[in-house]
Order: structure tokens, then C-alpha cells, then sequence
């Protein structure tokens, strides 16, 4: 299973530090961007997305990549993973 993860957070977000310190955890391959001082790029993906709140999480490094959400939405995804 490709375990690539892209996040892109903020750092004042306690979700986004949630989020990184729960891919750490899994030890999983991921890349952060951290967007303080990119809000137009953020809003951008975020549009593309579909996904209103940081972080935002893909997984996946190939297209297609598929939009995991947020923290809440990472943690479940890995509880599946479990099953």
C-alpha cells in the first residue's frame, strides 16, 4: 500500500499539529507544507479540494491522489486500514 501522505497546515492550527504528529506516529512517508504566509495558494487548494478547514490531507503520491480531510478523517483512515 503507497502510504505517501501530503499535508498542508498551519502552524497556530492545533488539528495541523495533531495531524503531523499523528503521520510521525504511524511512520508513514509524508510531506508538510506549511501555509501561514501562502493564503492565496491554500485557498486555492482548498477549492480544489473541496475541503474548507486545514489541514488538508491527500494520500497518495501518484495522481490520482485521494483527499483524506482533515485530523478526524486521518485517524479514521488509518483505523480502517487496522480492519
Amino acid at each position: 500500500m503507497d502510504k505517501h501522505f501530503t499535508i498542508w497546515i498551519k502552524t497556530d492550527c492545533s488539528y495541523c499539529v495533531s495531524a503531523r504528529d499523528e503521520l510521525y506516529n504511524q511512520r508513514v512517508d509524508h510531506t508538510i507544507y506549511i501555509m501561514d504566509n501562502k493564503i492565496e495558494e491554500l485557498n486555492s487548494l482548498k477549492k480544489r479540494w473541496e475541503h474548507p478547514t486545514v489541514p488538508l490531507i491527500v494520500h497518495g503520491d501518484k495522481a490520482p491522489e485521494t483527499l483524506i480531510g482533515g485530523y478526524d478523517d486521518l485517524k479514521k483512515w488509518f483505523d480502517l486500514q487496522k480492519e
